[in-house]
């Protein structure tokens, strides 16, 4: 097989194989959960594919392909599986395809029990460690916008090897926007640092959308959520240093999320990995208070609902929570961008075989 697909396929496979490996030896179990469910997790920043299951032996039912395994993971977790890893296939709608977006993805998702949000920097170092290849290697087969390329002088992959950079999220907006993040406690205040960056027009009220990146769509009203990422996308990301992967930590606790919270600050122990600019991977201590959780459910349903797109919840998750739901810390982390960045390829297109534009282009 010569077709430079094929050559990149098979980088790929390896790459899978080296991760499968990985949390094999560090006593993982592989976990197999489907993909479609008929209630999910509500989230208002995602919309999710439906569809519908047909039978002649029982009633149709509206189904859903899931954008994370973590609906089936975390049952697992709850029956005693122990810390788990999977690769699967993962689903977002109404999302843009281009470069890094792809609506139909490969996720890595693991839980480490007994892990945190700090323990899980260092073993996403290790799986980073694991799957370079030794420094000063002829590594990647990928080419640039100007066709094949040969690797830079030196270590063509020393921006993606560990010790990671670290950065809270509180510093990464005062070094790159200038924005005290602690002090925007309310709409009112982050809509007044949003103004003061440039990102907010200065007639801006509670309930009145721009057209930033990051604003919501059109009719929505504003939200805390998404003022902060807009000054996040247009100031805060594109600043972030790019000479090592960065984690950025420390998310604020007014950002929905089933991340445990720091006590006694507005903080909430998430941490996301970016390299080369592209984002990589988002971990959480993981939330076990179920009436936390179910809070959690209300408000994404009521936002869902607002926004014209309901779904049906799974009602009996947050009962699985409380004390007896072992301590542990997800990370999910997007394979097709990681492996793009390993092989050198610039777009998704260059390690899915078939990507989605291709899709929508045949007859």
């Amino acid at each position: 097989m010569t077709d430079r697909r094929f050559v990149v396929a098979r980088r790929r496979a390896e790459l899978l194989g080296a991760i499968r490996a990985f949390f094999g030896e560090a006593g993982y179990l592989e976990v197999e959960t489907p993909v479609l469910a008929s209630a999910i997790i509500p989230e208002s920043n995602i919309a999710s594919f439906r569809t519908r299951f047909e039978s002649p032996f029982h009633p149709p039912r509206e189904l859903y392909l899931l954008p994370s395994p973590e609906l089936w993971m975390k049952r697992l977790i709850a029956e005693g599986s122990g810390s788990i890893f999977q690769l699967s296939r993962c689903f977002r709608n109404a999302e843009q395809i281009g470069r890094i977006h792809n609506p139909e993805f490969t996720m890595l998702e693991w839980y480490a029990v007994g892990g945190d949000y700090q323990s899980e920097i260092a073993t996403t170092e290790r799986l980073f460690d694991r799957l370079l290849p030794p420094s000063g290697s002829q590594p990647h087969v990928g080419r640039g916008a100007a066709g094949d390329r040969e690797p830079a002088p030196g270590d063509p992959f020393a921006d993606l090897r560990p010790p990671f950079l670290r950065l809270s999220m509180e510093e990464a907006f005062r070094r790159c926007a200038g924005v005290e993040l602690a002090a925007c406690d309310s709409i009112e205040a982050i809509a007044e640092a949003a103004r003061e960056v440039g990102v907010l027009p200065g007639d801006w009220r509670p309930g009145a959308p721009s057209a930033e990146e990051g604003a919501p769509a059109p009719g929505e009203p504003e939200t805390w959520e998404s003022l902060f990422n807009r000054i996040f996308l247009n100031r805060v990301e594109p600043s972030l240093p790019q000479e090592r992967p960065l984690v950025l930590y420390d998310y604020p606790a007014n950002l929905p999320s089933l991340a445990r919270r720091i006590p006694g600050t507005p903080w909430s122990e998430r941490w996301e990995l970016y390299a080369r600019g592209c984002e990589l991977a988002n971990c959480y201590s993981e939330e076990r208070a179920p009436e936390r959780i179910a809070a959690f459910f209300a408000q994404e349903e009521r936002l869902l609902a607002a926004g014209g797109a309901p779904v049906r919840p799974a009602a009996d998750f947050p009962a699985l929570f409380g004390p007896t739901y072992p301590g542990c810390s997800g990370v999910a982390l997007g394979v097709d961008r990681l492996i793009m960045l390993l092989a050198g390829e610039q777009e998704l297109g260059g390690v899915i075989l078939f990507p989605f534009s291709a899709i929508l282009a045949a007859p």
